[in-house]
């Protein structure tokens, strides 16, 4: 076999290095794509993510509220606050007992007629009520709270459980 011209056997080593710095590139570009790829999802311990929990996990007063329309102590019920529900659909059905009975003169039917009218105003109020608590509750477990600046407006500060 006969040796490559001179001139062969530069432009061989100018296409080998063209290859490799081709190659160094694309591993670079691999190595850059997953760095913005990682840089993309908020550490847990960042602020960013304890918000992106916060979002995914609050409940909604808007709900909360109608819900406790619909039905006396459904909206505390959506709010995780079991007692309070228990306690105005009890009183719901105690009113409705007391303003259907058939008993003349007694004053159940007027005592079940305020009762009722009560559960109505209360259970919306009170299911808007469990709704805050069981945001702000969250916004404690998450190590989220909103603090007052001196001017008042609210500020977003971040706790540390130890």
């Amino acid at each position: 076999m006969a040796e490559p011209a001179p001139a062969d056997t530069a432009t061989a080593r100018i296409l080998a290095e063209a290859d490799s710095i081709r190659a160094r590139q694309a591993r670079e570009a691999e190595i850059l794509a997953r760095a913005d790829s990682i840089r993309a999802v908020p550490h847990p311990d960042s602020l960013a993510f304890k918000q992106l929990q916060y979002d995914s996990q609050k409940k909604s007063v808007a709900v909360g509220v109608g819900l406790g329309f619909l039905l006396p102590g459904l909206g505390n019920f959506y709010a995780d606050d079991l007692t309070g529900g228990i306690f105005l659909l009890a009183l719901g059905i105690t009113g409705v007992a007391l303003a259907s009975s058939e008993s003349e003169g007694s004053g159940g039917h007027t005592v079940g007629q305020g009762i009722v009218l009560i559960t109505f105003i209360a259970s919306p109020i009170g299911g808007a009520q469990s709704v805050l608590d069981h945001n702000e509750k969250l916004k404690r477990k998450l190590g989220i709270v909103v603090a007052e600046t001196p001017s008042g407006r609210p500020a977003l500060a971040l706790t540390e459980h130890f």
